[in-house]
């Protein structure tokens, strides 16, 4: 397959991101850009959109710090990029009808289930940035946070400073 041939039977995206606050949605966004794309803020974007940023891709992060008004607002103006334009956007809150309507599609969504970590992953997080070895806490780990990356990290600072054995008992008790 040639690249022509591929670029023309790729479409572009629109991805919506939802998950709560320590999921690692503005992790994701930055990981996903390429040279010359860049992560806006909703709010500044809104007050600085009289000309959208030129580029392929635009990732547009925290949309729940705008109003629903102002959502619909930057939406209606996101629906006027090319249909070439791959857009991503972020979002603690779930949007309302009205704002998600507005969104140009088709439009992928991801949520919790998305971001969580594996526990292949927690493992990772607990080794590499906590120098908490062993399967079995990062098992236990993952079975007590389902995965939440910011529980991940709270778990691996009790567990690195030797508080983690009754942490990690009194969470999977609650």
């Amino acid at each position: 397959m040639t690249e022509a041939s591929r670029s023309a039977r790729r479409e572009p995206t629109r991805l919506l991101v939802v998950a709560a606050a320590g999921y690692g949605k503005t992790t994701a966004l930055e990981a996903a850009l390429g040279d010359g794309d860049s992560c806006h803020q909703a709010d500044d974007l809104l007050r600085s959109l009289a000309v959208l940023p030129p580029g392929d891709r635009l990732y547009v992060d925290h949309l729940e710090r705008l109003s629903i008004a102002q959502q619909e607002d930057l939406m209606r103006r996101l629906a006027r990029l090319g249909p070439d334009v791959q857009l991503t956007v972020a979002s603690r809150s779930p949007l309302s009808a009205s704002v998600r309507a507005l969104m140009p599609g088709p439009v992928f969504e991801r949520g919790p289930e998305d971001l969580a970590l594996s526990p292949e992953g927690v493992a990772g997080v607990l080794r590499d940035e906590h120098g908490v070895d062993g399967a079995s806490w990062a098992s236990r780990v993952h079975a007590i946070t389902g995965g939440w990356p910011a529980l991940v990290q709270f778990a691996g600072d009790a567990l690195s400073r030797g508080h983690g054995g009754d942490l990690l008992t009194t969470l999977g008790q609650s």
